[in-house]
C-alpha cells in the first residue's frame, strides 16, 4: 500500500541504506551482509548492499527505493540479494513515465530517513531531557498551538484541564511586549483578541488558578506564516486533494507536508483524521507519537 513506507522509516537507522521494507506479508526472512543467520523482518528494515531477502511461497514484500518508489517482490526459490547496481537499474526502469504522485512525495523518502534515523531508546533519553508534559498533573498543558507554524491570525488556543481550577488566565506577547490577557473557566479559546501579524511570532502561556495559589504552564509558541507561504502551502493542498490515492494516503502525504513546512498543529490533524477511519493504524499512531515526542509532550495514548 501507498502509505506504508512512514512507518517503515521510524525504525532506520546509520548510512548507506539502498532500500526499505515497507509492508510485508507472508513467510519473509531478512539476512544481513556476511551473516549466516536468517532473520524474521520488521517493517522499517533498511537493507544495505549486500543484504539479502528470502521470499516463501503466497509471500511478498514491497521495499521503498530512492526516489520514493515501491518494489514489490513475489515468492521465489532464491533469495534476493540487493546490491546498488540493481537497485539503480530499477530506479532507472521506473523514471520511464512519470505519475502524478511521483511529483508531490519527491523528496520524502530524504526526508523521513533523516527525521526517524534516531533508534527508539535515542528518543527515550531525548525526550527525559525535555522533561516531558504530561496531562493530568498541577500545571496545564499547552496542547496547541505548540512552538508550530499557524496559517490563521485568529487561532484555537487549547490546553489541559488542571483538577481543583477555578479558572484560566492566558497571555499571549511577542517582542514588543503584551499582545492580550483574558480569564475564563474552559480549556479552550477561539482568539478574538488585538488582531495577530502573520509573519510575527508570539508566546504564550497559562495560568491555572486554584483558591489557594496559581500554576502556571510553560511558555512556547507559534508563528504565523506569511501570505506567499499559505499561498504556497494551499497550492500544494490542492495538488494532494486531487491525486487519485485513499483517503488515509492523502492524510499522510499532507501530515508529512504539514511537518516539513513545522505546521506541526495541523499534521496533528491529519494524522487523527487517519485514526477516525483506522483506529489501529500503525502508521498514524508511530507518527504521532514521534510527533508528541518532538514537541516535548508526552504519548496521547499514555
Amino acid at each position: 500500500m501507498f502509505y506504508a513506507f512512514l512507518v517503515s522509516l521510524l525504525l532506520v537507522q546509520g548510512e548507506g541504506k539502498i532500500a526499505i521494507l515497507m509492508d510485508y506479508k507472508g513467510d519473509v526472512w531478512t539476512r544481513q551482509k556476511n551473516e549466516e543467520i536468517w532473520q524474521l523482518p520488521y517493517v522499517g528494515y533498511g537493507f544495505c548492499k549486500g543484504d539479502r531477502l528470502k521470499i516463501k511461497e503466497d509471500a511478498e514484500a514491497t521495499l521503498l527505493l530512492e526516489g520514493d518508489l515501491e518494489w514489490k517482490v513475489g515468492p521465489s526459490t532464491v533469495p534476493y540479494t540487493l546490491v546498488d547496481e540493481k537497485i539503480a537499474n530499477l530506479v532507472e526502469e521506473k523514471k520511464v513515465g512519470s505519475s502524478p504522485v511521483k511529483g508531490v512525495v519527491k523528496g520524502l523518502f530524504k526526508f523521513f530517513q533523516e527525521k526517524f534515523e534516531q533508534t527508539q531508546e535515542g528518543l527515550m533519553q531525548v525526550a527525559g531531557v525535555r522533561a516531558l508534559e504530561t496531562v493530568g498533573g498541577k500545571t496545564p498543558v499547552i496542547l496547541g498551538p505548540r512552538n508550530s507554524s499557524i496559517m490563521t491570525t485568529t487561532p484555537f488556543l487549547e490546553w489541559s484541564e488542571v483538577d481543583g481550577a477555578i479558572g484560566y488566565q492566558i497571555t499571549i506577547y511577542d517582542n514588543e511586549g503584551l499582545v492580550f490577557s483574558t480569564t475564563l473557566i474552559e480549556t479552550k479559546l477561539d482568539y478574538t483578541g488585538p488582531e495577530l501579524q502573520k509573519g510575527r511570532k508570539y508566546s504564550w502561556f497559562v495560568n491555572a488558578i486554584t483558591e489557594r495559589a496559581s500554576f502556571p504552564s510553560v511558555c512556547v509558541s507559534f508563528t504565523i506564516l506569511k501570505d506567499e507561504k499559505i499561498e504556497q502551502v494551499s497550492v500544494k493542498q490542492r495538488e494532494i486533494s486531487e491525486l487519485e490515492l485513499s483517503s488515509v494516503s492523502k492524510y499522510l502525504l499532507l501530515a508529512s507536508f504539514y511537518e516539513q513546512e513545522g505546521l506541526y498543529m495541523d499534521a496533528m490533524g491529519e494524522y487523527c483524521k487517519i485514526l477516525v477511519i483506522s483506529p489501529n493504524n500503525k502508521t498514524a499512531l508511530l507518527l504521532l507519537d514521534q510527533l508528541h515526542w518532538q514537541l516535548g509532550l508526552s504519548s496521547p495514548r499514555g
